[in-house]
Protein backbone atom coordinates (compact mmCIF):
# COMPACT_ATOMS: atom_id res chain seq x y z
CA UNK A 1 0.00 0.00 0.00
CA UNK A 2 1.20 3.49 -0.79
CA UNK A 3 0.23 5.23 2.45
CA UNK A 4 1.73 8.52 1.26
CA UNK A 5 -1.23 8.88 -1.11
CA UNK A 6 -3.65 9.21 1.81
CA UNK A 7 -4.18 12.57 3.46
CA UNK A 8 -3.71 13.27 7.17
CA UNK A 9 -7.37 12.65 8.08
CA UNK A 10 -7.52 9.38 6.12
CA UNK A 11 -4.37 8.09 7.84
CA UNK A 12 -5.74 9.06 11.26
CA UNK A 13 -9.08 7.39 10.66
CA UNK A 14 -7.44 4.24 9.28
CA UNK A 15 -5.16 4.08 12.33
CA UNK A 16 -8.08 4.35 14.74
CA UNK A 17 -10.06 1.56 13.05
CA UNK A 18 -6.98 -0.63 12.77
CA UNK A 19 -6.22 -0.35 16.49
CA UNK A 20 -9.85 -1.04 17.43
CA UNK A 21 -9.80 -4.20 15.29
CA UNK A 22 -6.56 -5.38 16.89
CA UNK A 23 -8.12 -5.03 20.33
CA UNK A 24 -11.32 -6.71 19.12
CA UNK A 25 -9.30 -9.86 18.35
CA UNK A 26 -8.90 -10.45 22.09
CA UNK A 27 -11.93 -12.24 23.56
CA UNK A 28 -11.56 -10.67 27.02
CA UNK A 29 -11.60 -7.11 25.63
CA UNK A 30 -14.58 -5.05 24.48
CA UNK A 31 -14.15 -1.83 22.50
CA UNK A 32 -16.46 1.12 23.17
CA UNK A 33 -16.35 3.98 20.69
CA UNK A 34 -16.61 7.55 21.90
CA UNK A 35 -19.01 9.49 19.66
CA UNK A 36 -17.56 12.93 20.41
CA UNK A 37 -13.79 13.21 20.85
CA UNK A 38 -13.74 16.29 23.06
CA UNK A 39 -11.65 14.81 25.88
CA UNK A 40 -8.77 13.36 23.89
CA UNK A 41 -10.01 9.79 24.30
CA UNK A 42 -10.67 7.90 21.08
CA UNK A 43 -12.22 4.81 22.66
CA UNK A 44 -12.57 2.82 25.86
CA UNK A 45 -11.62 -0.78 26.47
CA UNK A 46 -13.31 -3.05 28.95
CA UNK A 47 -11.43 -6.08 30.22
CA UNK A 48 -13.37 -8.78 32.04
CA UNK A 49 -11.51 -11.48 33.91
CA UNK A 50 -13.83 -13.62 36.02
CA UNK A 51 -15.83 -11.17 38.12
CA UNK A 52 -13.20 -8.39 37.80
CA UNK A 53 -13.78 -5.60 35.27
CA UNK A 54 -11.24 -2.91 34.34
CA UNK A 55 -11.60 0.02 31.95
CA UNK A 56 -8.85 1.65 29.88
CA UNK A 57 -8.75 4.91 27.93
CA UNK A 58 -7.01 4.82 24.57
CA UNK A 59 -5.90 7.68 22.38
CA UNK A 60 -4.72 6.83 18.86
CA UNK A 61 -1.95 8.76 17.12
CA UNK A 62 -0.39 8.07 13.75
CA UNK A 63 2.66 9.11 11.77
CA UNK A 64 4.52 8.33 8.57
CA UNK A 65 7.96 6.77 8.98
CA UNK A 66 9.31 8.79 6.05
CA UNK A 67 8.78 12.05 7.97
CA UNK A 68 10.17 12.90 11.35
CA UNK A 69 7.39 14.01 13.57
CA UNK A 70 6.29 15.12 17.00
CA UNK A 71 2.97 13.99 18.39
CA UNK A 72 1.55 14.87 21.75
CA UNK A 73 -1.26 14.07 24.10
CA UNK A 74 -2.64 16.95 26.12
CA UNK A 75 -2.43 16.32 29.85
CA UNK A 76 -6.05 17.47 30.21
CA UNK A 77 -7.17 14.42 28.22
CA UNK A 78 -5.53 11.94 30.60
CA UNK A 79 -8.12 11.38 33.30
CA UNK A 80 -6.72 8.18 34.77
CA UNK A 81 -2.95 7.76 34.17
CA UNK A 82 -2.89 4.21 35.56
CA UNK A 83 -5.37 3.09 32.90
CA UNK A 84 -4.50 5.34 29.94
CA UNK A 85 -2.64 4.30 26.80
CA UNK A 86 -1.48 5.84 23.57
CA UNK A 87 -1.81 3.57 20.56
CA UNK A 88 0.74 4.83 18.04
CA UNK A 89 0.53 3.62 14.44
CA UNK A 90 3.49 3.97 12.08
CA UNK A 91 2.80 3.97 8.34
CA UNK A 92 5.52 3.22 5.79
CA UNK A 93 4.89 2.87 2.06
CA UNK A 94 4.99 -0.75 0.93
CA UNK A 95 4.59 -2.19 4.45
CA UNK A 96 1.78 -3.02 6.82
CA UNK A 97 1.35 -0.46 9.60
CA UNK A 98 3.16 -1.07 12.89
CA UNK A 99 1.19 -0.58 16.09
CA UNK A 100 2.72 0.43 19.41
CA UNK A 101 0.94 0.64 22.74
CA UNK A 102 2.47 3.09 25.20
CA UNK A 103 1.14 3.33 28.76
CA UNK A 104 0.96 6.91 30.02
CA UNK A 105 3.04 5.79 32.99
CA UNK A 106 6.00 5.30 30.59
CA UNK A 107 6.46 9.09 30.65
CA UNK A 108 7.53 8.84 34.29
CA UNK A 109 10.94 7.80 32.92
CA UNK A 110 11.70 10.45 30.26
CA UNK A 111 13.84 9.41 27.30
CA UNK A 112 14.85 10.71 23.89
CA UNK A 113 11.52 9.36 22.63
CA UNK A 114 9.14 10.29 25.47
CA UNK A 115 9.09 13.66 27.19
CA UNK A 116 6.51 15.18 29.48
CA UNK A 117 6.32 18.94 28.99
CA UNK A 118 5.14 21.38 31.64
CA UNK A 119 3.17 24.54 30.88
CA UNK A 120 6.37 26.53 31.45
CA UNK A 121 8.31 24.39 28.94
CA UNK A 122 5.58 24.75 26.31
CA UNK A 123 5.16 28.50 26.82
CA UNK A 124 8.89 29.00 26.39
CA UNK A 125 8.90 26.86 23.23
CA UNK A 126 5.72 28.06 21.52
CA UNK A 127 5.10 31.47 23.13
CA UNK A 128 1.48 30.35 23.62
CA UNK A 129 0.01 29.13 26.92
CA UNK A 130 -1.27 25.57 26.72
CA UNK A 131 -1.85 22.55 28.89
CA UNK A 132 1.01 20.25 29.91
CA UNK A 133 1.53 17.48 27.39
CA UNK A 134 2.99 14.04 26.88
CA UNK A 135 5.25 14.29 23.84
CA UNK A 136 6.58 11.62 21.50
CA UNK A 137 9.63 12.74 19.50
CA UNK A 138 9.67 10.58 16.39
CA UNK A 139 13.05 11.21 14.83
CA UNK A 140 14.92 8.51 12.92
CA UNK A 141 17.32 8.31 15.85
CA UNK A 142 14.49 7.64 18.35
CA UNK A 143 12.46 5.10 16.37
CA UNK A 144 14.41 2.14 17.77
CA UNK A 145 13.11 3.07 21.25
CA UNK A 146 9.58 2.31 20.03
CA UNK A 147 10.30 -1.41 19.76
CA UNK A 148 9.78 -1.91 23.51
CA UNK A 149 6.17 -0.78 23.00
CA UNK A 150 5.21 -3.15 20.14
CA UNK A 151 1.51 -3.93 20.41
CA UNK A 152 2.01 -7.70 20.56
CA UNK A 153 4.19 -7.39 23.66
CA UNK A 154 2.14 -4.70 25.39
CA UNK A 155 -1.31 -6.24 25.12
CA UNK A 156 -0.51 -8.31 28.22
CA UNK A 157 -0.59 -5.09 30.28
CA UNK A 158 -4.33 -4.92 29.64
CA UNK A 159 -5.27 -8.57 29.93
CA UNK A 160 -3.52 -9.48 33.18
Amino acid sequence: MKWSELNHLQIGRYAEYLVKMEFAKHPDLSVFTIEVDDRGIDFLLRHKSGSKIKYFEVQVKSFRKEKTSYVFIADEGVLNPENSFVALVMFEDGNDPNIYLIPIQAWEKPSNLLKQWTVKDISRRTKKPRFPEYGIRLSKKNLSELEQFKFSGQIDLLTQ
